[in-house]
């Protein structure tokens, strides 16, 4: 099984705050699986509720 990757980050001029810009030291990861192949994150994030 093949797994595309890509970096999308917050941009650093987003507003009220989203992006404080505080030191982390991660100590764990989480991988989302929607168990749909076809699924776009984008387009669940930006789906009406």
């Amino acid at each position: 099984m093949k797994i595309s990757y890509f970096v999308d980050h917050i941009p650093a001029n987003t507003p009220n705050n989203r992006r404080p810009g505080l030191h982390l030291a991660p100590e764990y990861i989480t991988i989302h699986s929607t168990g749909n192949p076809s699924a776009v994150l984008k387009e669940h994030l930006t789906a009406a509720p």
